[in-house]
């Protein structure tokens, strides 16, 4: 008799601890509702918290797949430097980073270099470059590619609109991930221009600028963006798809078209 009323009292109890434990996770669901609401960056972080905890038993989340962009025109090229066009740039920023890169507020924020410091009143810029950003050919990139670029967009010879600006700006670099930036006038913003696209010193430096636009870059390019370039298919769209070993962690897309339409009028 004691036996089967321990038994029931057991069960019971089991049943409470049952139901608290439900009433608990069902306040948890609306709570994180309310503040994916409201702050859709705190529930992020919570997220990201709650699944380092208990990552090894949660599944992972899914990934939306493909997203269609729709761009007014046709790209003139994938060669950020050297195409200026709506489109050629906005894909461009999908493909390319710089050694900084500007935030929807537009504050700068650590691109390709994780800091960077002035001297010589603001003339003097040095960049310590990351270690874990790679070409999508996965290749590594290193203050060569910074240099490369920066030289390239300096010289009198470069063929593209964005070398103007440039103009007697010298770089150097003192190892594989630190590059000196010498600049002819001070300019305290620097690191907003900093922000060019960086292309990639071993596909590039063989080829005069005189053949720049008629390289396979521009149709096929290679930089270390979050998107990798998969297939043009003239006239109709671009497909990019997820770098997976993005430095600052792949996209939340896994394919990204972008597919063209005449413009208005």
């Amino acid at each position: 008799m004691r036996s089967d009323t321990g038994r029931r009292r057991r069960g019971r109890y089991r049943r409470g601890v049952a139901l608290a434990g439900l009433i608990v996770l069902v306040l948890g669901v609306l709570a994180g509702l309310a503040v994916a609401r409201l702050r859709p960056e705190l529930a992020a972080a919570v997220g990201r918290s709650v699944r380092g905890l208990f990552g090894d038993w949660l599944p992972a989340p899914p990934r939306p797949a493909a997203h269609v962009e729709g761009f007014a025109g046709e790209p003139a090229g994938l060669n950020p430097l050297l195409f200026a066009d709506g489109p050629s740039q906005q894909i461009g920023r999908l493909l390319f980073c710089g050694l900084t890169r500007i935030d929807g507020d537009g504050n700068v924020q650590p691109g390709l270099a994780g800091d960077w410091s002035a001297a010589a009143g603001n003339r003097l810029w040095t960049f310590n470059l990351r270690t874990d950003a790679v070409w999508h050919d996965g290749g590594p990139v290193d203050a060569r590619d910074v240099t490369f670029t920066l030289n390239s967009l300096a010289s009198p010879d470069f063929p593209g609109p964005a070398g103007g600006e440039w103009r007697g700006v010298a770089a150097r670099h003192t190892d594989d991930h630190t590059v000196v930036v010498e600049l002819p006038a001070a300019d305290a913003y620097f690191p907003l221009r900093a922000a060019v696209p960086i292309l990639p010193r071993h596909l590039l430096e063989r080829t005069p600028f005189t053949e720049w636009y008629d390289h396979g870059f521009n149709a096929q390019p290679v930089g270390a963006g979050p998107f990798v370039f998969r297939e043009w298919r003239r006239g109709e769209e671009i497909l990019l798809e997820a770098n997976e070993a993005y430095f600052l962690g792949a996209p939340a897309l896994t394919q990204l078209i972008c597919r063209f339409f005449a413009p208005a009028g």
